[in-house]
Protein backbone atom coordinates (compact mmCIF):
# COMPACT_ATOMS: atom_id res chain seq x y z
CA UNK A 1 0.00 0.00 0.00
CA UNK A 2 1.50 3.52 -1.17
CA UNK A 3 0.87 6.77 0.34
CA UNK A 4 2.18 10.15 -0.62
CA UNK A 5 2.09 13.67 1.11
CA UNK A 6 0.08 16.28 -0.63
CA UNK A 7 0.74 19.54 -0.92
CA UNK A 8 -2.92 20.12 -1.40
CA UNK A 9 -5.48 17.31 -0.90
CA UNK A 10 -8.44 19.02 -2.15
CA UNK A 11 -6.61 18.69 -5.98
CA UNK A 12 -7.21 15.66 -8.13
CA UNK A 13 -6.53 14.37 -10.83
CA UNK A 14 -8.89 13.61 -13.49
CA UNK A 15 -7.02 10.60 -15.76
CA UNK A 16 -9.94 10.25 -18.32
CA UNK A 17 -10.29 13.84 -18.99
CA UNK A 18 -6.70 14.19 -19.36
CA UNK A 19 -6.91 11.39 -22.29
CA UNK A 20 -9.22 13.34 -24.01
CA UNK A 21 -7.06 16.27 -24.05
CA UNK A 22 -5.30 16.21 -28.01
CA UNK A 23 -1.62 17.73 -28.42
CA UNK A 24 -0.50 19.71 -31.33
CA UNK A 25 2.34 17.59 -33.28
CA UNK A 26 5.74 19.54 -34.10
CA UNK A 27 8.41 17.78 -35.92
CA UNK A 28 12.28 18.19 -35.04
CA UNK A 29 15.55 17.47 -36.74
CA UNK A 30 17.78 15.03 -35.68
CA UNK A 31 20.85 12.97 -37.34
CA UNK A 32 21.16 12.72 -40.78
CA UNK A 33 18.00 14.45 -41.42
CA UNK A 34 15.55 12.31 -39.68
CA UNK A 35 12.55 14.03 -38.83
CA UNK A 36 11.28 12.94 -35.18
CA UNK A 37 8.32 14.46 -33.26
CA UNK A 38 7.41 16.03 -29.86
CA UNK A 39 3.80 16.82 -29.01
CA UNK A 40 2.91 20.03 -27.40
CA UNK A 41 0.03 20.94 -25.06
CA UNK A 42 -0.35 24.24 -24.38
CA UNK A 43 -2.47 26.34 -21.29
CA UNK A 44 -4.92 28.50 -21.86
CA UNK A 45 -2.57 31.54 -19.63
CA UNK A 46 0.15 32.71 -20.19
CA UNK A 47 2.88 29.88 -19.12
CA UNK A 48 5.56 30.41 -16.32
CA UNK A 49 7.69 27.20 -17.76
CA UNK A 50 7.93 24.47 -19.34
CA UNK A 51 7.90 20.63 -18.71
CA UNK A 52 9.06 17.83 -21.45
CA UNK A 53 8.62 14.42 -20.05
CA UNK A 54 10.16 11.31 -21.58
CA UNK A 55 9.09 7.61 -21.71
CA UNK A 56 10.38 4.75 -20.31
CA UNK A 57 10.44 1.47 -21.46
CA UNK A 58 14.13 0.18 -21.18
CA UNK A 59 15.34 2.34 -24.48
CA UNK A 60 14.06 -0.67 -26.29
CA UNK A 61 10.34 0.03 -26.40
CA UNK A 62 7.10 2.33 -25.50
CA UNK A 63 6.57 5.74 -27.20
CA UNK A 64 5.61 9.65 -26.59
CA UNK A 65 2.14 8.66 -25.57
CA UNK A 66 2.56 6.57 -22.64
CA UNK A 67 3.20 10.32 -20.73
CA UNK A 68 0.19 12.18 -23.05
CA UNK A 69 -1.66 12.52 -19.73
CA UNK A 70 1.25 13.76 -17.75
CA UNK A 71 1.88 16.41 -20.28
CA UNK A 72 -2.03 17.39 -20.58
CA UNK A 73 -1.93 17.66 -16.49
CA UNK A 74 1.31 20.13 -16.52
CA UNK A 75 -0.67 22.19 -19.10
CA UNK A 76 -3.39 22.27 -16.93
CA UNK A 77 -1.28 23.80 -14.56
CA UNK A 78 -0.50 26.37 -16.91
CA UNK A 79 2.88 25.05 -17.79
CA UNK A 80 3.22 23.98 -21.67
CA UNK A 81 3.58 20.33 -21.32
CA UNK A 82 5.27 18.39 -23.63
CA UNK A 83 6.17 15.05 -24.52
CA UNK A 84 8.68 13.46 -27.07
CA UNK A 85 9.91 10.80 -29.34
CA UNK A 86 13.21 10.04 -29.48
CA UNK A 87 14.66 6.64 -31.26
CA UNK A 88 14.56 3.47 -29.29
CA UNK A 89 17.97 1.40 -29.46
CA UNK A 90 18.51 -0.43 -32.38
CA UNK A 91 21.11 -2.66 -33.87
CA UNK A 92 22.55 0.68 -34.94
CA UNK A 93 21.50 2.88 -32.42
CA UNK A 94 22.82 3.00 -28.65
CA UNK A 95 21.58 5.53 -25.60
CA UNK A 96 24.00 8.01 -27.27
CA UNK A 97 22.06 8.24 -30.39
CA UNK A 98 18.45 8.54 -28.00
CA UNK A 99 20.22 11.22 -25.92
CA UNK A 100 21.32 13.16 -29.41
CA UNK A 101 17.47 13.16 -29.65
CA UNK A 102 16.80 14.98 -26.17
CA UNK A 103 18.81 17.29 -27.09
CA UNK A 104 17.81 18.62 -30.82
CA UNK A 105 13.72 18.16 -29.08
CA UNK A 106 15.38 20.74 -26.25
CA UNK A 107 16.72 22.88 -28.71
CA UNK A 108 13.40 22.79 -30.75
CA UNK A 109 11.30 23.53 -27.76
CA UNK A 110 12.77 26.13 -26.86
CA UNK A 111 12.58 28.02 -29.86
CA UNK A 112 8.99 27.58 -30.63
CA UNK A 113 8.52 28.76 -26.83
CA UNK A 114 10.11 31.99 -27.36
CA UNK A 115 8.80 32.25 -30.89
CA UNK A 116 5.31 31.63 -29.61
CA UNK A 117 5.30 33.68 -25.79
CA UNK A 118 8.40 35.87 -27.10
CA UNK A 119 10.55 35.31 -24.01
CA UNK A 120 12.44 32.33 -22.53
CA UNK A 121 11.23 30.11 -19.63
CA UNK A 122 12.48 27.49 -17.29
CA UNK A 123 12.17 23.82 -18.79
CA UNK A 124 11.75 20.79 -16.69
CA UNK A 125 13.39 17.67 -17.81
CA UNK A 126 10.84 14.52 -16.56
CA UNK A 127 11.82 11.12 -17.06
CA UNK A 128 10.76 7.77 -15.78
CA UNK A 129 13.10 5.06 -15.73
CA UNK A 130 15.20 4.57 -18.61
CA UNK A 131 13.24 8.36 -19.31
CA UNK A 132 14.36 9.52 -17.00
CA UNK A 133 18.05 8.96 -17.69
CA UNK A 134 17.50 10.84 -20.59
CA UNK A 135 15.60 13.71 -18.01
CA UNK A 136 19.06 13.41 -15.62
CA UNK A 137 21.44 13.68 -18.43
CA UNK A 138 20.27 16.93 -19.43
CA UNK A 139 20.84 18.33 -16.78
CA UNK A 140 24.47 17.49 -16.44
CA UNK A 141 26.89 19.72 -18.27
CA UNK A 142 29.34 16.92 -18.73
CA UNK A 143 27.52 14.74 -20.51
CA UNK A 144 25.71 17.47 -22.71
CA UNK A 145 28.76 19.02 -23.77
CA UNK A 146 29.88 15.56 -25.30
CA UNK A 147 26.38 15.51 -27.66
CA UNK A 148 26.40 19.25 -28.57
CA UNK A 149 28.62 21.66 -27.00
CA UNK A 150 26.23 24.39 -27.77
CA UNK A 151 23.48 23.30 -25.79
CA UNK A 152 22.43 24.31 -22.28
CA UNK A 153 21.07 21.78 -19.76
CA UNK A 154 17.74 22.14 -18.76
CA UNK A 155 16.46 24.04 -15.54
CA UNK A 156 15.22 21.30 -13.12
CA UNK A 157 15.18 17.28 -13.37
CA UNK A 158 12.10 15.33 -12.49
CA UNK A 159 13.95 11.98 -11.88
CA UNK A 160 11.50 9.21 -11.40
CA UNK A 161 13.45 5.76 -10.96
CA UNK A 162 15.93 6.80 -13.24
CA UNK A 163 18.92 5.07 -13.90
CA UNK A 164 21.54 6.30 -13.42
CA UNK A 165 24.42 3.63 -13.44
CA UNK A 166 25.34 2.28 -17.21
CA UNK A 167 28.33 0.49 -15.61
CA UNK A 168 26.68 -2.56 -14.28
CA UNK A 169 23.09 -3.91 -15.05
CA UNK A 170 22.53 -1.33 -17.45
CA UNK A 171 25.61 -1.39 -19.64
CA UNK A 172 23.67 -2.46 -22.69
CA UNK A 173 22.09 0.63 -23.48
CA UNK A 174 25.77 1.27 -24.83
CA UNK A 175 27.04 -0.36 -28.00
CA UNK A 176 30.26 0.70 -26.70
CA UNK A 177 31.10 -1.74 -23.85
CA UNK A 178 34.38 0.33 -22.54
CA UNK A 179 34.54 1.04 -18.99
CA UNK A 180 35.46 5.15 -19.92
CA UNK A 181 32.78 5.21 -21.86
CA UNK A 182 30.35 3.32 -20.01
CA UNK A 183 31.17 6.30 -17.03
CA UNK A 184 31.19 9.10 -19.26
CA UNK A 185 27.73 8.51 -20.11
CA UNK A 186 26.56 8.05 -16.47
CA UNK A 187 25.25 10.32 -14.42
CA UNK A 188 26.53 8.72 -11.62
CA UNK A 189 29.99 9.42 -12.24
CA UNK A 190 29.78 12.53 -14.53
CA UNK A 191 27.95 15.25 -11.31
CA UNK A 192 30.07 18.52 -11.35
CA UNK A 193 28.97 21.63 -10.20
CA UNK A 194 26.54 23.58 -11.63
CA UNK A 195 24.60 20.97 -12.87
CA UNK A 196 20.64 21.68 -12.35
CA UNK A 197 18.99 21.01 -9.37
CA UNK A 198 16.53 18.05 -9.02
CA UNK A 199 13.56 16.32 -7.79
CA UNK A 200 14.46 12.50 -7.11
CA UNK A 201 11.65 10.17 -6.65
CA UNK A 202 12.09 6.43 -5.83
CA UNK A 203 10.17 3.79 -4.60
CA UNK A 204 11.47 1.66 -2.15
CA UNK A 205 9.55 -1.19 -3.77
CA UNK A 206 11.38 -1.41 -7.05
CA UNK A 207 12.80 -4.50 -8.47
CA UNK A 208 14.10 -2.53 -11.86
CA UNK A 209 15.84 0.21 -10.74
CA UNK A 210 18.03 -0.37 -7.68
CA UNK A 211 16.93 2.40 -4.66
CA UNK A 212 20.65 2.19 -3.88
CA UNK A 213 21.19 4.00 -7.04
CA UNK A 214 19.25 7.16 -6.47
CA UNK A 215 20.98 6.92 -2.75
CA UNK A 216 24.04 6.94 -4.79
CA UNK A 217 23.15 9.40 -6.91
CA UNK A 218 21.90 11.84 -4.43
CA UNK A 219 25.33 11.48 -2.40
CA UNK A 220 27.07 12.16 -5.25
CA UNK A 221 25.14 15.67 -6.26
CA UNK A 222 25.73 16.30 -2.68
CA UNK A 223 29.67 16.29 -2.76
CA UNK A 224 29.39 18.63 -5.53
CA UNK A 225 26.67 20.95 -3.85
CA UNK A 226 24.20 20.69 -6.44
CA UNK A 227 20.29 21.15 -4.80
CA UNK A 228 18.18 17.69 -5.19
CA UNK A 229 15.56 16.74 -3.09
CA UNK A 230 15.23 12.96 -2.76
CA UNK A 231 12.76 11.61 -2.24
CA UNK A 232 11.62 7.85 -1.36
CA UNK A 233 7.97 6.52 -1.38
CA UNK A 234 6.93 3.68 0.82
CA UNK A 235 5.59 1.22 -1.06
CA UNK A 236 6.13 2.27 -4.34
CA UNK A 237 7.00 0.03 -7.31
CA UNK A 238 9.12 0.48 -10.54
CA UNK A 239 6.96 3.03 -12.86
CA UNK A 240 4.82 4.66 -9.86
CA UNK A 241 3.84 7.83 -12.26
CA UNK A 242 2.46 5.45 -15.25
CA UNK A 243 -1.46 5.14 -15.29
CA UNK A 244 -3.38 2.02 -15.74
CA UNK A 245 0.31 0.04 -14.56
CA UNK A 246 1.59 -0.87 -11.26
CA UNK A 247 -0.56 1.27 -8.86
CA UNK A 248 -4.04 2.14 -9.01
CA UNK A 249 -4.83 5.08 -10.72
CA UNK A 250 -5.61 7.38 -7.43
CA UNK A 251 -2.05 6.89 -5.69
CA UNK A 252 -0.55 8.02 -9.66
CA UNK A 253 -2.34 11.10 -9.96
CA UNK A 254 -1.83 12.31 -6.26
CA UNK A 255 1.84 11.42 -6.98
CA UNK A 256 1.88 13.75 -10.30
CA UNK A 257 -0.43 15.98 -8.18
CA UNK A 258 2.44 16.36 -5.28
CA UNK A 259 5.23 17.33 -8.22
CA UNK A 260 3.05 19.41 -9.87
CA UNK A 261 2.67 21.63 -6.74
CA UNK A 262 6.03 20.88 -5.72
CA UNK A 263 7.22 22.41 -9.18
CA UNK A 264 4.76 25.56 -8.61
CA UNK A 265 6.33 26.49 -5.49
CA UNK A 266 9.94 26.32 -7.19
CA UNK A 267 8.20 28.59 -9.57
CA UNK A 268 9.06 26.43 -12.47
CA UNK A 269 5.43 26.14 -13.52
Amino acid sequence: MCDIERLDKNMKVDKERLEKIQPMRFSYPTENGQELFYYAFFPSIEPKGCVICIHGGGWNSDSAKRLFPQAAYFAEQGAVGVSIEYRLNSEKTDVRNGLRDCVSAVKAIRKMLFERYGKEMPVVSFGDSAGGYYAVCLGNQKIVKRIDENMHIVDYVVDLNGIVDLTGKWSYGLSSQSSQDLQDYSPLFSVSVGDAPSLIMHGDEDKTVDLEDAKRYSEALKEKGVLHNLKILPGAAHAFILFDYRHDNTFVGDTLCWIGQYLKQKELI
